[in-house]
């Protein structure tokens, strides 16, 4: 049994560096292509493949970030946009297959309850990612990553017919109270 306490990353490139050369730890099979690839939407992290052939766009945080969705959006984007591009400059590293559509995966210590509740609406295929970093005796940092269920959109609930305009307003700021 190895020992280990919990830490702070400090700095997001501590973690990024931690990712890079220890992908499996995000997704078994996934392999880094690229990071910190200019775009323009500004650089993008982490640009892997997974053991599918699926292009994945990563975005770090080492902190919870109401702007981290935005910002993977945006390079998922430019990643959708120049997907045919991106398959031909890293074919030699990984197959990647140029008519499916990437993932998006954000990757941080937790996330605001704001992006996990937009996150059931976003009609891309995208995971979060909680990470875990410790430190054992040795002082050799690890990281342990944790994909977490942002769920689905709820149904809309069905209303009688037969209710009053004002019965209908009632339900509604009920329903807006209780949540």
């Amino acid at each position: 049994m190895i020992k280990v306490k919990p830490i702070n990353l400090g700095e997001r490139k501590e973690l990024e560096s931690l990712l890079v050369a220890n992908p499996d730890v995000i997704e078994q099979g996934l392999k880094v292509i690229s990071h910190q690839l200019k775009t323009d939407s500004g650089p993008l992290d982490i640009l892997a493949v997974d053991s599918k052939g699926t292009l994945v766009v990563i975005e770090l945080k080492n902190e919870a970030s109401e702007g981290h969705l935005d910002q993977g959006l945006r390079s998922y984007d430019w990643c959708r946009q120049n997907i045919s591009l991106i398959s031909q400059v890293y074919s030699g590293k990984n197959r990647i297959a140029p008519n499916s559509p990437p993932r998006l995966m954000l990757i941080a210590p937790s996330f605001p309850e704001t992006v996990r509740r937009i996150s059931k609406y976003i009609d891309v295929e995208l995971n979060l990612v909680e990470y875990h970093a410790f430190e054992d005796v040795k002082g050799e940092r690890g990281i342990i990553c944790t994909e977490i269920d942002h769920g689905q959109p709820p149904e809309p609930p069905e209303l009688p017919d037969i209710l009053t305009l004002q019965e209908k307003l009632g339900i509604f700021q009920i329903t807006q109270i209780t949540k």
